[in-house]
């Protein structure tokens, strides 16, 4: 079962300027496997001094992403990534047992990015009591999901972003995070470079989301820029095509500052330089292109830095993940779960 491939090998790539330079305007039931429709979440809960880490919660917290919802009876499907409990992370097969049906928790719709230079769209957030766990037949037997009824303030419009789904008290976003322009020609270079370096020379540039935010509490911005381009890909579709063609390729991308210099992060990526023949299709080989998109930032463990959660789709299936990141140790990939042929 294809997956998120592993961020322990990452490309840096580094360029000295004086400042990290960004714009200045602020601008996840159904059959599973099924496709997702990306929804960037990005919302401003609450602001907190820069460097101040909160206290971890005592209590289980549990990591699940609503997908996809409602049905016609009100009902969402959840995909469980695991849970934190006592200091560490959790398996989604030691989270299910937390997850009781009379136990209150909290569902965040973060909101969905607003166009270039306004504020996003502020998102919801309700208790629900919930998380029914549903049968899985292969090909994914140690997949969980879990089965929401949505309430009733989530209209279709606002379920067609990634629901959160975290323990009550958890504050998910002590810091702002701000999306941005994606036109902006800082960003559009730097996924130029990358994509020219794996040997696209001269690529179609597509950026779906650049999203900004101070993610280890230090008081230094992030950069997350999201970017892809699939020939063949449906409109409005987040799972690509069943086949690539040449110049198709996904990139998550992580700008970061070190002393002044701006370092270049890969999380993700899938580029195609050339395509591939019905014989590669046939016999794998990672023909099969993945895309792959930032769901949103938060903090799942209470300790105040926002983790990266990512959402990945091929034609068959989907996941996602959940990432810690900071610039002594860089990405880590905590948890990871998801469905597919």
């Amino acid at each position: 079962m294809p997956r998120l491939r592993s961020v322990s090998t990452l490309t840096v790539s580094t360029l000295t300027v004086s400042t990290l330079t960004v714009p200045t305007s602020i601008v996840p039931t159904s059959t599973v496997p099924t496709s997702i429709v990306l929804r960037l979440m990005v919302a401003c809960l609450c602001l907190s001094a820069p460097g101040t880490l909160a206290a971890a919660p005592q209590t289980p917290s549990p990591v699940a992403l609503i997908t996809s919802g409602p049905d016609s009876r009100g009902h969402a499907t959840a995909l469980l990534l695991g849970a934190w409990q006592s200091g560490g992370w959790q398996t989604p097969a030691a989270a299910l047992p937390l997850l009781k049906g009379s136990q209150p928790w909290r569902m965040q719709s973060l909101g969905r990015p607003g166009k270039a230079g306004q504020p996003p769209k502020p998102g919801q957030t309700l208790l629900r009591t919930g998380g029914a766990a549903l049968p899985t037949d292969q090909p994914c037997p140690e997949t969980v999901f879990l089965d929401f009824i949505l309430p009733a303030a989530f209209t279709a419009s606002s379920a067609a972003d990634f629901l959160l789904v975290t323990a009550p008290g958890l504050n998910v976003r002590p810091r702002p995070a701000e999306a941005l322009p994606t036109q902006s020609a800082v960003y559009r270079e730097s996924v130029r470079a990358e994509l020219t370096r794996r040997g696209l020379q001269t690529p179609v540039l597509n950026i779906n989301s650049v999203t900004r935010a101070d993610l280890d509490g230090d008081g230094t911005l992030e950069v997350i820029i999201e970017a892809s381009h699939f020939r063949l890909q449906a409109s409005g579709n987040f799972a690509p095509p069943p086949r690539a063609e040449a110049g198709d390729y996904s990139l998550l991308l992580l700008r970061w500052v070190k002393n002044g210099q701006v370092q270049t992060t890969v999380l993700y990526q899938n580029v195609f330089t050339k395509t591939p023949t019905q014989a590669q299709l046939e016999a794998g080989g990672g023909q099969v292109p993945s895309h792959y998109g930032l769901a949103g930032v938060a903090d799942l463990n209470g300790d105040g830095r926002m983790e990266l959660v990512v959402a990945d789709a091929y034609y068959e299936g989907e996941g996602a993940a959940v990432l810690e990141w900071s610039p002594e140790s860089g990405a880590k990939e905590r948890l990871n779960q998801g469905c597919g042929a």
